[in-house]
């Protein structure tokens, strides 16, 4: 059964962070709530396989930096975006995989 928001997970559940955010090197700037699970990654493309994925618990996220406790109410199926310091909320569209 998938959860609705973040939230409705619990704090263990497994997350992908990219390297460079889980290292504190980049900035934290992508979240989303997928059917494959939570991300968290910076801005830069990880589709050229440059950046490797670490697992964390869900709850680490929350403490990553001040202000991420809003990402509790993310819906599944959505991501969180922070675009010139200002994190927006959109839809994930069918096969998106950022």
């Amino acid at each position: 059964m998938t959860k609705s928001t973040l939230g409705d997970l619990p704090n263990n559940t497994a997350l992908v962070m990219c390297e460079g955010v889980f290292n504190r090197e980049r900035e934290l700037n992508y979240v989303a709530n997928e059917e494959d699970g939570p991300q968290a990654i910076c801005a830069l493309n990880h589709r050229d396989g440059k950046c490797e994925g670490k697992i964390v618990g869900l709850g680490h996220l929350y403490e990553w930096e001040p202000g991420l406790e809003f990402l509790r109410d993310l819906e599944f199926g959505h991501y969180a975006w922070k675009r010139e310091g200002t994190w927006e909320i959109g839809r994930l569209e069918q096969g998106d995989n950022k």
